[in-house]
């Protein structure tokens, strides 16, 4: 997702791989609604300026979650890159 998009899911959603934005930092201001319940197992991360989600259900983290900084290499290994394993 780059450059405005708009990913909305609506109901439960299981990621098994990626829902990322800006992976390729082309532009931010990205948008994910969730209006149901997230169960990450893969790498869920927003990496633009100004991207945002929003998750009206609750949340299951089993991999990474994260909000990197605009204009940064895409790894939780790289300092800019915060991210949480639970």
């Amino acid at each position: 997702m780059n450059n405005g998009s708009t990913l909305t899911i609506t109901g439960d959603v299981t990621n098994s791989e990626f829902i990322v934005t800006d992976y390729n930092n082309s532009g931010g201001k990205n948008t994910v609604p969730i209006t149901g319940v997230l169960t990450n197992n893969g790498d869920f991360g927003l990496g633009g300026a100004g991207d945002s989600v929003s998750i009206s259900g609750s949340v299951t983290n089993n991999a990474l979650f994260g909000l990197r900084a605009p204009s940064s290499r895409r790894s939780c290994e790289d300092d800019s890159f915060t991210c949480m394993r639970v």
